[in-house]
Parts: structure tokens; C-alpha cells; sequence
């Protein structure tokens, strides 16, 4: 019986480890842009899906860059806080690029690490509900 759990541990720690890795990958173009981009504010200029959309709210926001030029950009706000027209965000940008832009406020960078621990606790309940006595 302890090949199995060997296995089952080994399985369920490559299946974590690769989703995991997925989550970093999906944040990870907001966590270089905060790590190494330039740091400026924005303007929430318009709400794309209206006042009643309060868990996914779609957001425009306008920042200027360090040589005076506007850019905009829209914000999918998952996990983010409710924004309305006029609020102002920190925003990070591409130098090089700096239509490449978000404001990476709310929680968003720790959605891998939750998902993580919720997925940690899930095997190791499971595997302790069917473990023989």
C-alpha cells in the first residue's frame, strides 16, 4: 500500500507544480512590468460595462508618460477593486513600450499562491478521508 500513496504524492505534487506554474505565467507580464517598469498615475476614464458589473468591471485608463504622452489602456478588473470614473491608479509601464501597461492594483499576483495552498489542502484532505485505519 505505500506505493500507492508514494505515487498518489508524486502525482499530486507534479499536477500542483504545473498548475502552479501556469498561474506565475499568467501573472508574470503584470509582475515584470511592476518589478521594471516605469511608475506613473492614471485616471479611470470610463467603465466599460456599467454600474451593475461589480465582480469583473472592465476599466479604461489613461496615464502620461515621462516624455508627456497619453496613453490608454483597458484593465479586465478580475480580482481587483471597484473603480469608478475619476479614481486614481498607480499604473506601471514599458519605457520601451509603453502602450505594454497595467495598474496591477488588488490581489491578482496572489492568485497562483492561493490556488497553491487551496490545492495542498485539497490532496492532503483527500488523501486522509481515503487512507485506511
Amino acid at each position: 500500500m505505500k506505493t500507492k500513496s508514494k505515487s498518489y504524492n508524486l502525482f499530486l505534487l507534479c499536477f500542483l507544480g504545473l498548475l502552479f506554474l501556469a498561474g506565475l505565467i499568467y501573472s508574470s507580464s503584470d509582475l515584470i512590468l511592476v518589478a521594471r517598469g516605469e511608475k506613473t498615475q492614471g485616471t479611470v476614464v470610463d467603465s466599460l460595462c456599467g454600474a451593475s458589473c461589480i465582480k469583473r468591471p472592465l476599466t479604461k485608463i489613461v496615464f502620461t508618460d515621462l516624455t508627456g504622452n497619453t496613453y490608454s489602456f483597458l484593465k479586465f478588473g478580475q480580482f481587483q477593486p471597484l473603480r469608478r470614473i475619476g479614481d486614481t491608479v498607480t499604473v506601471y509601464y514599458d519605457i520601451k513600450n509603453p502602450n505594454r501597461a497595467t495598474d496591477f492594483s488588488g490581489f491578482s499576483f496572489l492568485i497562483p499562491f492561493v490556488f497553491l495552498v487551496f490545492c495542498f489542502g485539497t490532496g492532503w484532505a483527500i488523501k486522509g478521508f481515503f487512507r485506511e485505519k
